[in-house]
């Protein structure tokens, strides 16, 4: 075998291999592997907040959610529940979301919760549960007294009815005391109305607004005798459905 067949016998394949790898490229393909395009499939789900009232669990409208997309970029939306207590989001199936209840001082705090859009996940809840907020009161005095000779004067006996509240018209009846007191408690800072029940002797007293709260604490109202009729006559006093009566005898 001479020179010339042996650098024959070697071009041969390299020419073939050439001739393949032009072909190849030719036909618009290259060395490069592609990545496979997988389609992106979503899911809508709902999430529903509730709070208990007398063990039932009630929709509980108007509570912000944020909806974090991705922890890394902080990417976030913030739904607001419906009448329903709803919020509808979609997302990608499979993902996991977390959702911060952006609570008010109302609520007890909650923490993230996670929320995979999947099933059995797809519709999801969470109960809130009410702060339990300390009720304050405090403790007044309302004392009556009337002007004798420019000096006010306690009177006993009169009664005070307390109206607790004027929508429901839940309501209590006091007796000022030797002292011409009432001591009553309540919520501090509330205004109760106070009706002065007075008798025929006395001038009709108005409705009193009180609050139970400083300067208040401590509240006073002075009754006005009503004037004697000097015309001879006796007066004796009839009670009837309305109140009292004057009837001249």
């Amino acid at each position: 075998m001479n020179i010339r067949t042996v650098r024959n016998s070697v071009n041969k394949p390299l020419a073939i291999i050439l001739a393949f790898l032009l072909i190849f490229t030719s036909l618009g393909f290259d060395n490069s592997a592609k990545a496979a395009e997988i389609p992106v499939v979503t899911e809508t789900g709902t999430f529903t907040i509730y709070e208990l009232v007398d063990g039932q669990r009630v929709p509980v409208p108007g509570i912000d959610l944020e909806i974090v997309y991705n922890m890394d970029t902080n990417i976030k939306e913030v739904l607001t529940t419906d009448e329903e207590g709803k919020v509808t989001f979609t997302g990608i199936a499979y993902e996991s979301y977390t959702v911060n209840v952006l609570t008010t001082p109302d609520w007890e705090d909650v923490e993230p919760i996670n929320w995979t859009l999947s099933f059995p996940e797809l519709d999801k809840s969470w109960t809130l549960t009410r702060k339990e907020i300390p009720v304050v009161t405090e403790t007044g005095t309302f004392t009556i007294y009337e002007l004798v000779d420019g000096q006010r004067v306690p009177v006993p006996g009169i009664d005070l009815e307390i109206v607790y509240n004027m929508d429901t018209n839940i309501k209590e009846v006091l007796t000022t005391d030797e002292e011409g007191k009432v001591t009553f408690t309540g919520i501090a800072y509330e205004s109760y109305t106070v009706n002065v029940l007075t008798t025929p002797d006395w001038e009709d007293v108005e409705p009193i607004n009180w609050t139970l709260s400083f300067p208040e604490l401590d509240k006073s109202w002075t009754l006005t005798r009503v004037a004697p009729v000097n015309d001879g006559s006796a007066r004796i006093f009839v009670k009837d459905q309305e109140g009292y009566a004057v009837v001249g005898a």
